[in-house]
């Protein structure tokens, strides 16, 4: 989760690599692979969310023959 101004804080991180997904209703899915963790690093990385198509998805399943 972030902030009121998007920033967040992952304090306890083993040095590595790794990858960022980030997800909000409404927007498309960002992800960002290969962002490699030095030990008491501070890596300031900026997202910007682009306006997706929202979308509904219904399943139907047969529950048998009526009574």
């Amino acid at each position: 989760m972030t902030n009121q101004r998007g920033e967040f804080t992952a304090p306890d991180l083993a040095p590595g690599p790794y990858e960022v997904t980030i997800t909000h209703a409404g927007f498309r899915t960002v992800k960002q692979t290969d962002i490699v963790l030095e030990m008491d690093q501070v890596a300031c990385m900026e997202f910007k969310l682009t306006v997706g198509a929202v979308s509904q998805s219904v399943e139907i399943i047969e529950a048998g023959a009526p009574w």
